[in-house]
C-alpha cells in the first residue's frame, strides 16, 4: 500500500461522509474548514484502522494528525510501519 492509495481511500472516505459543499483538496484544512467534527474523527479513525488493519496509537490522536488528508495519511503509515517492525 503506498501513500498516495492510503491518501486516496482518506479523501474518498471523507468525501463520502461529510456534508460540506466545498470541493476537498489534499490542501484542505479538515477541522479547521468543517470537513470533519469530532465524531467524524472518531468514525474515520474507525474505518481506517478496519481498513488498514492498523491500531492508531492514542499518542496519534492529536489535532496535527487530522489537519489536512496527507496527515492523516501519515498517521495511518506510521501506524503500519509499527505494525511491521
Amino acid at each position: 500500500m503506498t501513500a498516495t492509495d492510503i491518501e486516496a481511500t482518506v479523501h474518498e472516505w471523507i468525501a463520502e461522509h461529510t456534508t460540506h459543499a466545498g470541493a476537498l483538496s489534499t490542501s484542505s484544512r479538515l477541522v479547521a474548514e468543517g470537513w470533519l467534527d469530532s465524531m467524524q474523527i472518531v468514525h474515520l479513525v474507525e474505518f481506517l484502522e478496519k481498513r488498514f488493519t492498523v491500531a492508531i496509537d492514542l499518542d496519534e490522536m492529536v489535532p496535527e494528525n487530522f489537519d489536512t488528508v496527507p496527515q492523516v495519511a501519515g498517521m495511518v503509515e506510521r501506524s503500519l510501519s509499527r505494525q511491521q517492525t
